[in-house]
């Protein structure tokens, strides 16, 4: 442990050989400065530091810990963990010594931050698609579920598109199946380049289905997304000679919005959704369809 003795009184501070050598420096007997001991502390760190001396010198804590960074001679930093304790005071009851211990928990801290990290992919990847790299079934889930509770409460509104790939079977049997994949990265890539904002979320729905979730967006703004999906799929004339729409890749579109009420679910909207996509598909493909009424409250 390094060990330090602060003489607050004359303000000198005596540390011992092990505490010099977790700074870099070589041993003196000479006595610092605080201001030089209070300059190796990290400045993001030096006002929690501050704060939990003051706490302890005025009796407001029993005794001073935690963790902070401290500047290493050859320029990188630490963490300690510190602990101290006044142990002399004058008559008025100031603090006058002060005696405390750092022990190097350096290796510690980085683990910890590579664990984070680690767990932070983890948690990404597990609402990642893996084959198009946009959010997943199991992201789309969570986000309609936040997001239908915080636009009910706001009374705003909430838009949903299903995009579904026209006669991506057909696709499939003439391209083969990586050919599928590619072409689901493709418009996956695409979809991605018409949200404008960032309350607009892609996710994919699964098989050839892509879902977007348009925060605080009426059926008018949801149209006007749906109608930028047709377009962009469009100019990208993705060949798809098998299909019985066109001969490049197409999209049928269902679009529903609604502002949620305490008797409506989530699952309402994606119905809405699903049966105007239906509707596309019934009324020629390569198309949106807005569902033919918004979810209204029941009286």
């Amino acid at each position: 442990l390094g060990l330090w003795d602060w003489d607050i009184a004359n303000d000198t501070l005596t540390i011992n050989e092990r505490q010099w050598q977790m700074l870099g420096y070589i041993p003196e007997a000479t006595p610092l400065k605080s201001t030089f001991w209070h300059s190796l502390i990290h400045p993001e760190d030096a006002p929690a530091v501050q704060a939990t001396f003051l706490a302890h010198a005025k009796g407001l804590a029993a005794g001073y810990k935690l963790e902070h960074r401290m500047l290493h001679k050859e320029g990188h930093w630490l963490w300690v963990l510190s602990h101290a304790m006044v142990t002399e005071r004058d008559t008025a009851g100031r603090a006058t010594r002060m005696l405390g211990t750092h022990l190097d928990i350096t290796e510690r801290m980085q683990f910890q931050s590579e664990l984070q990290q680690a767990n932070a992919q983890l948690a990404q990847l597990s609402i990642t698609d893996g084959l198009t790299g946009v959010g997943n079934r199991r992201y789309f889930d969570q986000c309609l579920q936040s997001e239908w509770a915080r636009s009910a409460r706001q009374q705003q509104p909430l838009a949903l598109l299903m995009i579904d790939i026209d006669h991506f079977k057909r696709y499939n049997d003439h391209y083969g199946h990586q050919g599928g994949d590619a072409c689901l990265r493709e418009v996956a890539q695409i979809l991605s380049t018409c949200l404008c904002r960032p309350g607009e979320l892609l996710m994919r729905y699964g098989g050839e289905e892509f879902a977007i979730l348009l925060l605080d967006t009426d059926a008018v703004g949801a149209s006007v997304v749906a109608q930028r999906c047709l377009d962009r799929i469009r100019t990208a004339a993705l060949p798809h000679v098998a299909s019985l729409v066109s001969d490049c890749v197409s999209f049928s579109i269902g679009v529903a919005s609604t502002i949620p009420f305490q008797n409506t679910e989530p699952e309402d909207l994606v119905a809405q959704a699903d049966a105007a996509l239906y509707q596309a598909k019934h009324q020629g493909r390569a198309r949106y369809v807005c569902a033919p009424q918004v979810l209204t409250e029941t009286l």
